[in-house]
């Protein structure tokens, strides 16, 4: 019997439609805290964007936190191009947030 995937209603449809391309069964729903719930495992997904974003608003470390207080397993997806990085006004600072995660 398969685990079903659940994804917050706030992530992008895209995402559900192409795991059930994928044969994954996915049926979204609010969740909190994370974007997608597999199981025992919790999943928190960001584009390194957002991750920055997260990380200068200082929500990024409390996100996470939260995420390991609620699942036996938290995971978090960095999405994107990490040569982002070097566009940032901070290239440091995203390095060391992923030093320290």
């Amino acid at each position: 019997m398969a685990v079903p995937l659940y994804a917050d209603t706030n992530e992008p449809v895209e995402i559900a439609d192409r795991l059930r391309e994928l044969g994954v069964e996915v049926e979204r729903k609010k969740i909190a805290p994370g974007d997608y719930v597999c199981g025992e495992v919790g999943i928190e997904r960001k584009t390194v964007s957002d991750f920055f974003a997260s990380l200068v608003r200082k929500r990024l470390f409390e996100q996470l936190r939260r995420l390991r207080e609620s699942y036996p397993v938290a995971l978090m997806i960095l999405e994107g191009d990490l040569q982002e990085v070097s566009e940032f006004k901070s290239p440091q600072a995203i390095l060391g947030a992923l030093v320290a995660i």
